[in-house]
């Protein structure tokens, strides 16, 4: 026959297995939403740097002579969002700044006399990254 006082204490003991269980899961689905949370923030940021490309290539298709007279080969020719915004290649509440608090911007440079490099960056603000 079983003794109660033999069993006393193994709610006890199955409690406290259960409350470490509980802690790790917590411990971990924190861990991953906040991994996702930071993901989303990042892919935001990127699809809104890819808008402003699409609409800097757009406006240089438009105005490539203007930007071609603009650029020398060590100053570029800016093309900013508020640029874009006020040509209509942008809707007019599109934000200058995205979600980390930097400016985007389209820089083009000539190389040769009737060629330009562009490219699409962000500036200011700072952007910690951890790489894991």
């Amino acid at each position: 026959m079983i003794n109660k006082r033999d069993q006393l204490g193994m709610l006890s003991i199955d409690g406290v297995f259960v409350l470490i269980l509980v802690s790790i899961l917590l411990t971990l689905g924190t861990y991953w939403t906040s991994k996702q949370m930071a993901a989303q923030d990042h892919r935001i940021a990127a699809d809104k740097q890819r808008i402003v490309a699409e609409a800097v290539s757009k406006y240089l298709k438009d105005n490539f002579s203007a930007v071609l007279a603009s650029a020398s080969p060590t100053s570029p020719a800016e093309i900013t969002v508020a640029m874009l915004r006020n040509t209509n290649y942008l809707p007019n509440g599109f934000s200058d700044t995205n979600g980390f608090g930097q400016a985007i911007v389209g820089l083009a440079r000539k190389p040769n006399p009737d060629q330009l490099e562009v490219i699409v960056l962000t500036t200011g603000a700072s952007l910690s990254l951890r790489l894991e």
